[in-house]
């Protein structure tokens, strides 16, 4: 077994012996297309809390220490953190109630382990992450044009780093993977 995943398995032990654990559900590469796990990954969840629980999962990390001792930890959202276990597993994760879970965008969940009591399929609770506003061809080409035309100015003007990000990054970007999201729609 992959060590991400008996990690995500060890984490999801550790939950069930809580009271205040509902779910935990594996993301990315150890959700739905855990297929793609490979020695590059790193470990993205969602645990599933009580209400009352969720402000204590997320100020202390003694329930994720229990699978292995976290060398650096920071929060980088409000509902969740960014981790590193001292064996070099990168650890992304956050913390919803069921309320919280049903309200956001994700998609390709896994469901690890689920408290008996707790009904439906939690992996399928999110909506569907939106698309963006205007999707269309037309949309896409006009947006990479005109950022081509501000980032040529920009290097005109002498603005290099300016220029290469408008050029590149919002130009470029954005056209790359609108054209890979309609080439292979499943890999949302």
């Amino acid at each position: 077994m992959h060590p991400i995943l008996r990690r995500l398995d060890d984490l999801a032990a550790h939950l069930a012996t809580r009271g205040d654990a509902l779910a935990l559900l594996g993301l990315g590469s150890t959700g739905a297309e855990h297929d793609r796990l490979d020695e590059h990954s790193d470990l993205d969840f969602f645990v599933v809390v009580e209400d009352a629980a969720k402000p204590r999962y997320l100020e202390s990390i003694d329930w994720l220490q229990r699978s292995c001792p976290v060398a650096h930890s920071f929060a980088n959202d409000r509902n969740g953190r960014k981790a590193l276990f001292t064996d070099g597993i990168f650890v992304e994760y956050a913390i919803f109630t069921l309320v919280e879970l049903a309200r956001i965008p994700f998609q390709g969940a896994r469901v690890v382990w689920q408290r008996d009591d707790v009904t439906g399929d939690l992996a399928g609770y999110g909506t569907p992450p939106a698309g963006p506003p205007y999707d269309t061809v037309e949309f896409h080409l006009n947006e990479a044009l005109t950022n081509l035309y501000v980032g040529l100015h920009r290097e005109l003007r002498g603005e290099r780093l300016t220029a290469a990000r408008f050029i590149q990054s919002f130009a470029v970007d954005p056209a790359i993977a609108d054209a890979i999201r309609r080439l292979l729609p499943d890999l949302r």
